[in-house]
């Protein structure tokens, strides 16, 4: 009852406010800054309205420069061709219709041609050089001066095998029943008498041969020198660990010169 007793009172003290002062009450307009009229205006927002800022536009991440391609460009025509010439060949046999097939012979003439240009330019470049043909390094290439060149190379072969006789000598491994052995002993026996060498002749088995009759026994020495296959040729410095192999089977005298020389003149890759 008291609520209604108070509130009876409000139409008429609002009706002795004048029209105008109600509208300066109820006019947001009139309040006395401008953030307070700007909160009037927004007042549907209620008591606990908050907004985020604006993020300010990120900016995008700087992209890495693009480097240049360096490689050269003959490199990369060179694989672009090579690629052509593979595509088209796998074309031309899994498909080999007129048009596919002449493609690809169209692409293989234009490498044929690149390459028979790049071998002329070689063999001028090396005429021209020196220090770049084997010919002049090694062993030559023509006839009369293949036969001077090899005159040369026998007569060092030789006197270096005749100096070798002084302090090396030669350990043949062979059977009784290997026939390649009594094919061999001849040779070796010519060898030795050629060139002073001397041949030791051991038997794998106890026996001899009519090139060797003074044959010893093998005592441990195959084994030590891992000797499975006969004949066997071995260059020896006695009284020393000195044990080169020089080969397996038949050699001929050439073969026997030549390895003896390799093995104890020259180093690997140097005759090349």
């Amino acid at each position: 009852m008291a609520i209604l007793l108070a509130l009876s009172w409000l139409p008429a003290a609002w009706a002795s406010v004048s029209a105008t002062d109600r509208v300066q009450v109820a006019s947001p307009m009139n309040v006395s800054s401008e953030g307070e009229a700007d909160y009037w205006r927004r007042s549907g927002e209620g008591w606990f309205w908050y907004r985020d800022p604006k993020e300010a536009a990120k900016s995008a991440a700087p992209r890495p420069p693009v480097k240049a391609d360096s490689t050269p460009a003959e490199v990369r025509e060179l694989k672009a061709l090579q690629r052509r010439l593979e595509e088209t060949r796998a074309i031309a046999v899994m498909n080999p219709t007129e048009a596919n097939v002449s493609t690809y012979l169209f692409v293989q003439k234009e490498a044929f041609q690149r390459s028979a240009k790049f071998a002329d330019t070689w063999r001028r470049v090396v005429w021209a050089t020196p220090a770049l043909d084997y010919a002049q390094r090694g062993r030559p290439t023509n006839n009369v001066a293949l036969q001077t060149w090899d005159q040369g190379q026998m007569a060092q072969k030789e006197a270096q095998a005749a100096s070798l006789a002084r302090t090396h000598g030669l350990f043949f491994f062979f059977r009784g029943d290997c026939r390649y052995c009594h094919a061999a002993a001849p040779v070796l026996a010519d060898f030795s008498r050629r060139y002073g060498l001397r041949i030791i002749a051991v038997s794998l088995d106890g026996s001899t041969l009519q090139e060797f009759p003074d044959a010893i026994r093998d005592a441990g020495q195959a084994r030590s020198l891992g000797v499975e296959t006969v004949p066997a040729l071995f260059l020896a410095k006695p009284g020393t660990r000195d044990i080169q192999p020089i080969g397996y089977g038949v050699l001929a005298v050439s073969d026997i010169l030549d390895r003896i020389w390799v093995l104890t003149r020259t180093q690997p890759g140097e005759s090349f």
